[in-house]
């Protein structure tokens, strides 16, 4: 716009190591206001002069810059025990421009909805407005509060006969709303399984056979209501190998994908 030419994550890099913001934060605000990082093609000009919809238009660089200053300067004015330039304050209920009251429980709530005092359509808000909604879907889309789980080298015993294996492997798990797992079958297995999993006692997936060291990807089990889960897989076998019509024992290695509660 000023034919200065730009890196846009340079200048993401240098925003946020100069404000000392979470790039992740900076990446979300620009997917929230003009969609502008999950685009094929260059946000038309007047988007682009408001690319973090803070102020007043301006170039891609300074909307950049003053964005993350801005999230620094309310998070140090709450630090301090002031109210956010936007009167915003922890624990403090305020009403939004929906209208709609807000008690922001952290210093990050308060600092974005005084950022943009909108809750928006997704948290019960003005039904044409993003907002502070749209914020948090863009967050859990770009993967940004996953928490990881890992569960190396399990085995499974089987019990009785057939190729359908009992007990189940099962883990008891919290999240907000994000479930996802993947499964890695070890290279020792000498015969293939699938699995059959289910989520507080409903099936979700049921795999393709899997041989030795093959995995399932990612598996998507959610959205989920916010609380603790039961996610049971249990294994079937398949003739070959070393399996001669019963499944015996079988293990691997399992990543589980949460979100804050």
């Amino acid at each position: 716009m000023d034919r200065v030419e730009i890196d846009p994550a340079e200048e993401l890099f240098q925003a946020a190591q100069t404000s000392e913001i979470n790039p992740r934060v900076l990446l979300a605000t620009l997917q929230k206001e003009q969609r502008a990082v999950k685009r094929s093609e260059a946000p038309p000009l007047d988007q682009q002069r408001l690319i973090m919809g803070f102020g007043a238009p301006s170039t891609i660089r300074e909307q950049i810059r003053d964005g993350a200053a801005q999230f620094r300067r309310d998070f140090d004015r709450l630090s301090r025990g002031e109210p956010t330039a936007g009167g915003w304050q922890v624990g403090v209920e305020k009403q939004t421009l929906d209208p709609l009251p807000v008690t922001p429980a952290s210093k990050a709530a308060a600092v974005l909805y005084s950022y943009t005092p909108w809750a928006g359509k997704a948290f019960g808000g003005r039904s044409l407005i993003g907002g502070n909604g749209v914020f948090c879907q863009v967050w859990e889309q770009f993967g940004f509060s996953k928490i990881e789980t890992f569960i190396p080298n399990f085995l499974i015993v089987c019990t009785g006969t057939g190729q359908l294996c009992r007990p189940s492997f099962s883990i008891s798990i919290q999240t907000g709303s994000l479930l996802q797992v993947e499964y890695v079958a070890p290279s020792t297995h000498c015969s293939s399984i699938r699995l059959h999993i289910f989520v507080d006692g409903n099936l979700k997936e049921t795999t393709g056979f899997l041989g030795p060291g093959a995995g399932t990807g990612l598996l998507d089990l959610g959205p989920v209501t916010a609380g603790t889960h039961a996610i049971s897989l249990q294994a079937e076998g398949q003739l070959g190998g070393c399996n001669f019509g019963d499944l015996v024992a079988w293990g691997g290695s399992l990543r589980v994908f949460t979100s804050p509660l």
